[in-house]
């Protein structure tokens, strides 16, 4: 196997978890937001 094709076989595999990681944490923003506005917190988050 070349470097590309051990670069490529990691993205791969690793991607899902990093998709996963970056959902979990926009979810998570965006909760909080959404709780912030709700109460009243608003121009503290924009």
């Amino acid at each position: 196997m070349t470097d590309v094709e051990i670069l490529f076989a990691l993205a791969l595999w690793s991607s899902p978890a990093l998709i996963a990681l970056v959902w979990a944490r926009l979810s998570a923003v965006a909760w909080s937001k959404r709780l912030l506005k709700r109460s009243g917190w608003t121009f503290l988050v924009g």
